[in-house]
């Protein structure tokens, strides 16, 4: 079984210009999520799709492969699945393990212990558990809960027996290549969670302070030794 990691990574980023090389603790901020995935054990290559050139050379210097994106993958409503596709069409391997460069704090462990997974999972999705209560509206157009009746548990009570929901943190997913290519999919019927306790990703530029607050916690603890 050959398993690979592939981190998209545009070079015109919108929110923050040039933010997948923007450094973070001293290092771009590509360079943890490739590190992460090349300490990990049961990762056979690591993979950055893109067409920036400044990003080919950091990623080839972090010791990753890169693949070119073509130009009609680069647009700003391309969806992570078109490039996902289209990579598998041409690449072969059995899972692909798809890294967010905007959530540095993926370590090996997590990438470890998550394909592991796969033993019971055709796929797996990276969350948090999710702690607050949703509301909707039903067809009377009346707010209605969805996640609690009336009583609402305390924060204390909530654990993954009495409240189990959970929201993505959108920081990796794990798939088959063939569930990619025949459902379009980043993941199948059979998914697994693996549950992180980060949510935050570096999209706006708010968020840097929080991000790297976090990765000199995980960097004091030696994940990028």
């Amino acid at each position: 079984m050959k398993t690979i990691a592939f981190i998209p990574a545009k070079g015109n980023s919108v929110r923050i210009p040039r933010k997948n090389i923007m450094p973070i603790c001293g290092k771009p901020l590509i360079y943890y999520s490739i590190k992460s995935a090349l300490k990990c054990s049961l990762i056979d290559e690591v993979w950055i799709s893109t067409e920036d050139e400044q990003i080919k050379k950091i990623a080839l210097r972090c010791g990753a492969q890169v693949d070119d994106r073509p130009p009609s993958l680069c647009g700003k409503y391309i969806s992570t699945e078109e490039v996902m596709i289209e990579f598998a069409h041409r690449k072969m391997f059995d899972n692909i393990v798809l890294i967010q460069a905007t959530s540095p704090y993926v370590t090996y462990r997590d990438l470890h212990e998550s394909i592991k997974m796969l033993d019971e999972h055709d796929s797996i999705v990276s969350a948090i558990h999710y702690k607050r209560f949703l509301w909707t509206r039903n067809s009377d157009n009346i707010m209605v809960p969805i996640t609690h009746g009336k009583r609402r548990l305390m924060h204390q009570e909530m654990n993954l027996e009495t409240y189990p929901y959970y929201q993505e943190n959108g920081a990796f997913y794990i798939t088959k290549r063939d569930i990619l290519l025949v459902d379009k999919c980043r993941y199948g019927e059979k998914i697994g969670i693996y549950l992180m306790k980060y949510e935050k990703e570096l999209d706006d530029f708010e968020d840097i302070s929080e991000v790297t607050k976090i990765m000199e916690v995980l960097i004091e603890k030696g994940y990028w030794n």
